[in-house]
């Protein structure tokens, strides 16, 4: 028995009908073979060659990975035995793909499955998946993993160059299904007579050229594949955990933030205000002291407005050295629109003693008078409440937003991935 490391040397047969040199590397396990100068299928099981067919030379396709080209893996050495240019028909329209046989005469047979740049390594199973579904989808269960139906197809034998270990005929038929859980797939191949099924593993061509030392750069891959692995899952998981890592920092940070902050109310009072009356409305309230560090003041104002509105000209004046904030305030109410209450911040405001000067103001209605026969408005009640020193929130709302973008924008290309990958399944809407 040859040691491992020995590399057996193919057979070689004379093609009987155009007489050119078959090599035949899987050593007596080949049941067929094509000849490579005439397209010839060669019983390789008979002693006189017998010929089963011929595939047209129009129809000849050059593999990429030449025959008996060797190559590691997955850690095995592989040759080259065989290749077959197959194709489903959609609409009147052909899909071609490939598919080499790979060969080991310590580990058997394997096969590389090729499309628009996509390469799979897929070996023979002895077991057979259960069945199930998923959804909506037909599903298959193997090895702890459970494949999605991907799509159900027939697949024909075009061109065949090479040995294989079955009957090769010209334009063989046989019923493909696909499963996927990228990057890994189910295939079964469904005759009149057995289905037989296989495993694979989506694998980079760039992998394979540095495999089997080829020259060159491998195709481009286009579009996605239906086992091709997504190159956002790695990602997407790093970015929502980021996410949720700052999302944590941020609330310890607001808690904290909230237990030091003082948020007291420093004045509170009710007014009335006439509108259209003929007093003066505007009062400067008694003063209130704004302890502690430089932080911020808030003024919220309640109203009891009902179908009115009122403008209140707020200014917080230092009562020690006459520095003014100003601010403008309008509130209406009519119906369910509108708010009866308000609400204004004054960031940094040093510490001090303080008064509000408060000037409210109204105007009627367009289409309205408001003279001496003409009832005025009811009177409005408000209060005015001053606090000091009080936590806001809407900064961080928006640095929440700013943080879920990124993660999102990363779910939402994984799912144009997926989107793209079942748009050429059975499943495709």
């Amino acid at each position: 028995m040859p040691s491992p490391s020995t590399t057996p040397k193919p057979k070689a047969l004379e093609c009987p009908n155009c007489g050119a040199a078959v090599e035949l590397r899987t050593f007596g396990q080949a049941l067929s073979a094509v000849c490579g100068n005439c397209l010839s299928v060669i019983d390789a099981k008979s002693p006189s060659l017998k010929i089963l067919g011929r595939f047209h030379e129009n129809f000849r396709v050059e593999p990429m990975i030449p025959l008996g080209t060797r190559g590691i893996i997955k850690g095995d050495k592989f040759e080259v035995a065989g290749f077959q240019d197959r194709y489903i028909e959609v609409e009147g329209e052909r899909y071609h793909w490939q598919e080499y046989l790979l060969f080991n005469p310590f580990k058997g047979f394997r096969y590389l499955s090729h499309y628009n740049g996509h390469w799979t390594f897929i070996r023979p199973m002895s077991a057979v998946p259960v069945p199930g579904s998923r959804g909506v989808k037909k599903a298959a269960t193997w090895g702890g993993r459970t494949y999605s139906h991907f799509q159900s197809a027939e697949a024909i034998t075009g061109f065949v160059v090479g040995e294989f270990p079955w009957r090769v005929q010209v334009g063989d038929k046989v019923l493909a299904e696909d499963y996927t859980s990228a990057p890994h797939s189910l295939s079964a191949e469904v005759t009149d007579n057995e289905v037989t099924w296989a495993a694979g593993e989506y694998i980079s061509g760039a992998e394979l050229w540095q495999a089997f030392q080829l020259s060159g750069a491998p195709p481009p891959a286009q579009g996605v594949y239906f086992n091709q692995p997504s190159p956002y899952g790695p990602v997407i998981r790093e970015t929502w955990k980021m996410f949720f890592l700052l999302l944590a920092a941020l609330v310890g940070v607001g808690v904290l933030t909230q237990m030091f902050m003082a948020d007291q109310e420093v004045f509170s009072r009710d007014f009335e205000f006439q509108p259209g009356g003929s007093n003066s409305a505007s009062f400067v309230t008694p003063v209130f002291d704004l302890k502690g560090r430089t932080s911020n003041v808030e003024i919220r104002t309640i109203t009891d407005l009902t179908n009115q509105w009122m403008y209140l000209n707020y200014t917080l004046v230092n009562d020690q050295n006459g520095r003014a904030f100003d601010l403008g305030r309008m509130m209406s109410y009519y119906g369910s629109e509108g708010s009866r209450t308000d609400s204004a911040m004054i960031p940094q405001v040093p510490s001090g003693r303080y008064y509000l000067r408060v000037e409210p103001e109204w105007q009627p209605d367009p289409g309205t008078t408001v003279g001496a026969m003409t009832p005025l408005p009811p009177k409005v009640k408000y209060r005015i409440r001053v606090n000091r020193d009080v936590p806001v929130h809407w900064p961080a709302f928006i640095f929440v937003v700013l943080l879920i973008l990124p993660p999102l924008w990363r779910s939402m290309q994984a799912g144009m991935f997926e989107a793209k990958r079942w748009s050429e399944s059975d499943y495709a809407s």
